[in-house]
């Protein structure tokens, strides 16, 4: 039940990242970058590492992931090692969005791009030139673009302070049925990291009291996205069912000054596709509720966005 639940979520988990990567950056979470290294350009590729750059602050922080661990690939096609992704993206007609959007499901944080590095040190400038020409010929939205350019401008090897993802912090191995060993992500110690090192922990959020109610009528929905409010740095004081359905997936405020606020910005970036309303959250004790309705579930088997 476990392992059939969890490729469930991991194929609703394409829906919501796709949302994460068409959505407009709003410019007050980090830009987030996958880098691939390798030596010439049809060579393989032998390192990769998540670029995070903080358009406030001007800090840069570079994850850099183990190829060889295995993770659940967007779409419900099970657990495979990242740099096996990168073919199956070939052969599925994606290319590296399989990688970029199974590795955003994974961290519970958007992955907004991918960029190829051949040879030499981490450098970030011709993907910022590119990024200008594609503004200049309509192919970008300009603001946007030049924003983002100027960010990527910043991105060179001495001036991105380093995490590497191993076995002395959160990647752990295990022998299969077979007797083969794979390396493997420790949820609990990932989400720790995750939120010390990567998400966007919003001031506003601390203070702001969250329930996640499961209407769907399937169990663990709420308990699988509680996860990412916790990660943003919301108070997840509840994660409950209810016996009365609800079709859609909704953010429940307080009031009107949490939805319009960061506090709503920040929900919506979590969970794109619910709706938002204001009302009574008194009931669920607390100051906002995600209701996770019939459509939610619905989610989980629909690959026709993946297939796009």
């Amino acid at each position: 039940m476990l392992i059939v639940l969890a490729v469930l979520v991991v194929s609703f988990g394409w829906r919501i990242v796709r949302h994460w990567s068409v959505r407009t950056w709003l410019g007050v979470e980090p830009y987030r970058v996958l880098v691939l290294h390798q030596q010439t350009k049809d060579a393989q590729v032998t390192g990769m590492e998540l670029v995070s750059i903080w358009p406030n602050s001007h800090k840069i922080k570079a994850v850099e992931l183990p190829i060889e661990a295995v993770i659940g690939a967007v779409g419900g096609d099970g657990n495979y090692r990242m740099v096996a992704l990168l073919e199956m993206g070939k052969v599925e007609g994606v290319g590296d969005a399989l990688l970029q959007n199974s590795l955003s499901w994974l961290l519970g944080v958007p992955v907004h791009q991918v960029y190829r590095q051949v040879g030499g040190e981490l450098s970030l400038s011709w993907e910022s030139w590119h990024l200008r020409k594609q503004a200049l010929l309509g192919q970008r939205s300009l603001p946007e673009a030049f924003e983002i350019a100027s960010l990527l401008a910043q991105v060179k090897g001495d001036a991105v302070e380093r995490v590497v993802l191993s076995e002395n912090n959160v990647v752990r191995q295990r022998m299969e049925a077979d007797g083969s060993q794979i390396w493997y992500f420790e949820t609990a110690l990932l989400d720790r990291l995750i939120a010390s090192q990567l998400a966007t922990v919003w001031p506003e959020a601390a203070d702001v009291q969250v329930a996640a109610v499961n209407a769907s009528g399937k169990s663990q929905i709420a308990t699988a996205w509680a996860r990412y409010a916790r990660l943003g740095g919301f108070d997840v004081v509840s994660v409950t069912d209810q016996q009365q359905l609800q079709e859609k997936t909704k953010i429940i405020f307080s009031n009107k000054q949490q939805e319009m606020g960061m506090v709503g910005k920040a929900l919506h970036l979590l969970y794109p596709l619910a709706e938002s309303e204001v009302g009574d959250t008194s009931q669920y004790r607390a100051e906002i509720a995600i209701v996770f309705g019939l459509d939610s579930w619905k989610w989980l088997n629909d690959r026709v966005m993946y297939l796009e």
